[in-house]
């Protein structure tokens, strides 16, 4: 589960060379949507000051956090080939304006299906 390939900056825009319109959705506190299966919880309890505390959500600074996110993400995306998940971003390429704004609504229903919400302030348009 753990051997999953990051893409290369060079993967990244050997994708992008195609398009000629581009947007950039920004994730809200993309790990802290994704909620962790309980069997994760006796691996991710810490000791603080006031007891144990579990974390419920997947959390930065773990290391696999970056690989299970890109998990999710390329499963979400599988059969949209014009958007590229980077970290917790979703870059979306486009020919046209008019496919641009197909493309858009694809991966909101997309998003939308999996629970994820952006952040306006942080997302690039198109």
């Amino acid at each position: 589960m753990f051997n999953y390939p990051l893409p290369t900056p060079e993967d990244i825009f050997a994708k992008l060379d195609s398009g000629k319109i581009f947007s950039k959705l920004d994730l809200s506190d993309a790990y802290l949507q994704i909620r962790l299966d309980d069997e994760c919880f006796k691996y991710l309890t810490i000791n603080i000051h006031k007891g144990l505390y579990k974390y419920n959500r997947l959390s930065f600074g773990l290391k696999v956090t970056l690989v299970i996110f890109e998990q999710i993400m390329d499963a979400m995306l599988a059969n949209c080939e014009f958007a590229i998940v980077y970290l917790d971003d979703i870059l979306i390429k486009s020919g046209s304006r008019s496919q641009h704004v197909q493309h858009v609504k694809k991966t909101f229903k997309k998003l939308n299906e999996y629970r994820f919400t952006l952040s306006r302030d942080s997302s690039v348009w198109g």
